[in-house]
């Protein structure tokens, strides 16, 4: 009688004796979800803000802070650089074309910018 009984609890030893696998760690949080109400105003209303590459004028460009302004040229310099086909452009001069667009910008505020940096791209291109 003792041989049944030893079988069950001999299996149910081993059993617990058998460690189970460590549970998975637990996952990371959610990441916030930004809703409106925590979204600045500003970056709510310029998420969906268009601007025509073409219709920005010289102006707006002006109005520009230095960094904006910055950024807005190293974009409108590699718009040039493609609409005219270029495959490469000599770093060193961006500068210069920079200052070339901004003063052709400062003379003629009512025309677009894309015009200033086209005058610009095609007086380096010469030199």
């Amino acid at each position: 009688m003792h041989g049944k009984f030893a079988i069950p609890l001999l299996s149910s030893l081993l059993f617990a004796c058998t460690q189970a696998p460590p549970p998975p760690p637990p996952a990371p949080p959610p990441a916030p979800v930004a809703t409106a109400a925590a979204v600045p105003a500003t970056t709510a209303q310029s998420a969906d803000r268009f601007v025509p590459i073409r219709g920005v004028p010289c102006e707006r460009l002006l109005q520009l802070s230095n960094e904006d302004r910055a950024a807005a040229a190293m974009f409108y310099m590699g718009y040039q650089a493609s609409r005219s086909g270029a495959t490469a452009i000599n770093v060193p001069n961006i500068p210069s074309m920079v200052a070339l667009a901004i003063s052709y910008c400062t003379a003629y505020p009512d025309r677009p910018a894309t015009e200033g940096f086209a005058y610009a791209y095609s007086v380096s291109r010469r030199g």
